[in-house]
């Protein structure tokens, strides 16, 4: 049975039962019941099989009817997407192909890694910047767009790390330079640890600026994902890129909280350059 397409939400358990036929669709009854059955999955092209996906069984071997299963668990663990699928019947070195065709998972709501990272951009401020996204997401996104906000979130979190000084060698250029007259090592080439757990936090205080940053970039991830789909929507990218690249360059710093009072503690500056001096 070539082309056959199944379908199943991801977290779901799958029961098919099918009738063994040959190409002209009618029952084929030469099967025993000593003959092994094995069902298999996996991405696509040459790629290794799937452990723990479906199973296969006779439901009455010399009537061809036989049964494939997926239990809800397997497809829990599969990422949404379509997968080839194959059933063969195997008696000494011949094998026999029952099914060939294709099974898609469909996104359910099972756990997921953004779900407790609450991005710096809302929804309505999308639409609001860009009356056009209202009607368009895809199927298999997440609810208003939460997937490109928390990116959003995520690009502005790497540049807020990747420029704070104070980890180094001091927060004022004579007390580094003094520092490195001693013989004292440069600041680090990564980020820094600190500040990477006060974002991970929620110490970044979100300004009226910095929802608006994230809100165009995730924008124009949206538009990205349009290539190729609908170029007109795909040509707003860049325009929606240099928007928050711009709302990003009005920005002389942000604040961190660290106490969480609402109020700032901590200033660090995104236009930091000088990476001799703090």
């Amino acid at each position: 049975m070539a082309g056959i397409a199944l379908t199943v939400p991801r977290g779901a358990s799958l029961v098919r039962d099918f009738v063994a036929a040959d190409y002209d669709g009618d029952a084929v009854s030469v099967f025993l019941a000593s003959d092994a059955l094995s069902a298999t999955l996996w991405p696509g092209g040459s790629t290794a099989p799937i452990a723990g996906g479906p199973t296969a069984s006779w439901l009455d071997a010399p009537s061809g009817t036989w049964r494939l299963s997926l239990a809800a668990a397997a497809s829990a663990a599969l990422e949404p997407g379509r997968y080839r699928l194959r059933a063969t019947a195997t008696r000494g070195d011949a094998v026999a192909a029952l099914l060939d065709g294709t099974l898609e998972v469909t996104p359910s709501p099972v756990a997921d890694a953004t779900a407790s990272i609450a991005p710096y951009g809302s929804y309505e401020l999308m639409v609001e910047e860009a009356p056009w996204l209202a009607h368009l997401q895809a199927r298999d996104d997440q609810a208003r767009f939460l997937r490109q906000r928390v990116k959003a979130r995520n690009w502005l979190d790497a540049i807020v790390a990747a420029n704070y000084r104070a980890g180094g060698l001091g927060i004022y250029g004579e007390h580094s330079a003094a520092a490195l007259a001693w013989g004292v090592p440069r600041r680090p080439l990564g980020p820094s640890t600190i500040v990477l757990d006060w974002l991970a936090a929620d110490r970044l205080l979100v300004t009226p600026q910095v929802a608006l940053a994230c809100t165009y970039k995730a924008v124009e991830l949206v538009a990205r994902a349009q290539v190729g789909v609908n170029p007109q929507h795909a040509g707003r990218a860049g325009w929606y890129s240099r928007l928050a690249e711009d709302e990003l360059d009005g920005m002389s710093s942000v604040a961190i909280d660290l106490d969480g009072d609402g109020r700032p503690d901590l200033y660090i500056p995104l236009a930091a350059t000088n990476t001799l001096f703090t």
